[in-house]
């Protein structure tokens, strides 16, 4: 992967409300995301839970080449989400069930590449 943009928002989450978040980020969010990388907007897009860190314990992340291409994907998503989810899933409300959070905006630097295939 060349050098780009790492975002990345830390979320401090109810431990018991992860799997709602990772159920909806699968069928809402995901699918437009993987658009966005089918259509050269976004390279890689996701989200992770904790496993072994702190209270930071929900990530959501986007890589893209730059922070301009950055912030017009994720306009982009947030366009394309409001538009097929005019009512999206609130039981519980997000901000229920995540309190906090923190972004971080990263420049790659050295790192390692996939095997040739």
């Amino acid at each position: 992967m060349e050098p780009g943009t790492l975002v990345v928002s830390y979320w401090k989450c109810e431990w018991d409300g992860i799997a709602t978040l990772v159920q909806r980020y699968d069928s809402l969010s995901n699918p437009i995301n993987q658009e966005l990388v089918n259509e050269g907007m976004l390279n890689a897009a996701g989200m992770a839970t904790h496993d072994w860190a702190d209270e930071w314990n929900v990530i959501y992340w986007w890589v893209a080449t730059d922070k301009a291409a950055f912030f017009e994907a994720r306009a982009e998503a947030n366009r394309r989400f409001n538009e097929r989810n005019p009512d999206p899933p609130s039981d519980p409300p997000f901000l229920e069930i995540c309190e906090e959070h923190k972004d971080g905006i990263y420049n790659y630097g050295p790192h390692t590449t996939p095997p040739e295939m």
